[in-house]
């Protein structure tokens, strides 16, 4: 197969076991009424394989699935862990500590939510999600050869999966019908998967070109950009120019472009109520301009960072975006807002809106955390490090909330294949 090295064709082997004394060391567990103890590690990389391969497609065609796959692949870690005694999981312990410290103060801010049973249950929502994803992020035991192979099948998944969209969209969105119900936008339902590849993008382009496999790199790069074309995702139309810009100035300028990363995020961060503010105040000059979609989203930042200037602090209660007060005043000047509320479409106001101050400077250090953690990748990966978080902020500048639990699996699947593109890469 021309996306599989012939190196990798024998057997999913394990190398590093080997290295560790010889034999996998097994313990005793009802996992074995089902398995011989020598067919568990095998079937563990194939389950992982099989996770990994299915991801560009089924996530295309069902975004929201992303969730169900990271966590199988974090359960697949642990299980690896305790029956296998492979690699223990490695937390990183101030993502850790900024997550529980985030979780507490979205506890907390149920004294003064406007919503305090609803926030409550939020914050336990949140808190299981960063759990999880933090449990897939440090699983450390998936083998090299293994996760080549993984590379080889998502990439063949990504061209099945593009095509399969590019048919649907041709013959008028019936697969999507039949996985998703009518909607009134037909094509609507593959956007979060298309946003998602702008993501998955970046490691394996990373895997490839370690492995001076330039043809592979562009036509994976080719598939998801015509993923983006074909399809309705304003918001992976823009992410991917600006993924790719970032990728060739890490590359040109690294320290710049570090620099640049991270004092842009502050300075977004501390400006962007007074930025959005102003912008949909403006909103009429652009009226002929944009996408309803877009229009739709100046009108919810117009009422939403009013709501910021009136509690700056502490905010209105996590989760309550949707249940902050439209002043009658607002309504009527409203086209395409709901009087029942909706969320942000923009997780940093979200932060200010529902958290203040306090939440947004626990966000604004877990960005940094990140970049922190990007300048310290090999210098082969950096450049893809940074494409990756270029891309994920520009996705979150306009989509999804921040208990989306399979947003945090993207972001999660993302970090876990960059570190694997690194690892199965040959140096």
């Amino acid at each position: 197969m021309f996306f599989f090295e012939k190196k990798n064709q024998k057997t999913f082997t394990h190398e590093s076991d080997a290295r560790r004394g010889g034999q996998i060391r097994v313990s005793r567990s009802f996992l074995f009424l089902f398995f011989k103890k020598e067919m568990l590690p095998s079937f563990l990389d194939f389950s992982r394989l099989i996770v990994l391969a299915s991801l560009p497609l089924v996530g295309l065609l069902v975004g929201p699935i992303y969730a169900s796959m990271a966590w199988a692949l974090g359960a697949l870690g642990l299980v690896s862990w305790f029956e296998l005694k492979r690699s223990a999981p490695v937390f990183d312990r101030q993502f850790v500590a900024l997550g529980g410290g985030f979780c507490a103060l979205c506890f907390l801010g149920s004294l003064w939510s406007i919503a305090p049973q609803h926030t409550m249950r939020a914050a336990a929502q949140l808190a299981v999600i960063l759990a999880a994803s933090f449990i897939v992020i440090a699983d450390r035991s998936m083998m090299p050869a293994v996760a080549a192979r993984a590379f080889g099948a998502m990439s063949l998944a990504l061209f099945l999966g593009v095509a399969v969209m590019c048919v649907d969209h041709v013959l008028h969105f019936p697969l999507e019908r039949h996985l998703a119900g009518r909607t009134p936008y037909p094509g609507t339902k593959y956007n979060r998967g298309e946003d998602y590849l702008t993501l998955l993008l970046w490691p394996l382009l990373a895997f490839w070109m370690l492995q001076a496999r330039y043809g592979r790199a562009l036509l994976v790069a080719g598939a998801v950009c015509v993923a983006a074309s074909v399809g309705l995702s304003t918001t992976a139309r823009v992410t991917l120019p600006a993924g790719f810009c970032v990728l060739l100035a890490a590359w040109l300028a690294p320290r710049f472009t570090m620099r640049l990363l991270m004092g842009g995020s502050v300075a977004m961060t501390l400006s962007l109520p007074f930025v959005l503010r102003a912008l949909a105040a403006d909103r009429w000059v652009m009226w002929t301009n944009l996408k309803q979609s877009a229009l739709h989203r100046l009108e919810i930042w117009d009422y939403m960072t009013a709501r910021v200037f009136e509690r700056p602090w502490f905010g209105w209660g996590f989760s309550t975006a949707k249940r902050v007060p439209i002043r009658p005043a607002e309504q009527r000047a409203f086209v395409y807002v709901d009087p029942q509320g909706v969320y942000p479409h923009n997780q940093l106001l979200q932060l200010w809106l529902e958290m203040g101050v306090a939440g947004v400077a626990v966000g604004l250090a877990f960005v940094l955390l990140v970049l922190r953690r990007i300048d310290r990748l090999p210098p082969r990966l950096y450049p893809f490090g940074c494409a990756a978080f270029a891309a994920a902020a520009a996705v979150s500048a306009s989509s999804f909330e921040l208990t989306t639990d399979s947003w945090w699996a993207a972001l999660a699947l993302t970090a876990v294949l960059l570190r694997c593109a690194g690892e199965a890469a040959i140096p």
